[in-house]
């Protein structure tokens, strides 16, 4: 996909390890309105690197690589009684209902 302009693997695998770290660390998914490009700011890799990582690396969009993040945290908070789950779905960066209902169905097979 990327021909002559592919990165090298090692570079591929310490920008990954550096986005990963990132990621889990500073947790910016939860933003509803995290960007590619902000990410690329806040992170000092260029967007271009992030998104073929993430083609390469995961075979995921960016989209769709913050919605892993956004799905596995609402799963990991169910168990909180205190709190209703378009509570959490909002708290882990959903915009709306019917958008975390159309990406949770998607990632888990589950309504």
């Amino acid at each position: 996909k990327y021909g002559d302009n592919r990165l090298p693997d090692e570079l591929r695998e310490s920008i990954w390890q550096e986005l990963d770290a990132y990621m889990r660390t500073n947790e910016p998914w939860r933003a509803a309105s995290l960007t590619l490009i902000q990410l690329a700011n806040d992170t000092g890799i260029s967007s271009h690197h992030i998104s073929q990582v993430l083609n390469d690396h995961l075979g995921l969009s960016f989209n769709d690589y913050l919605n892993q993040f956004r799905v596995n945290r609402v799963c990991a908070e169910l168990t909180n009684k205190d709190r209703t789950l378009l509570d959490i779905a909002m708290d882990c960066g959903f915009s709306s209902k019917s958008s975390f209902n159309a990406i949770f169905k998607k990632h888990t097979g589950k309504t």
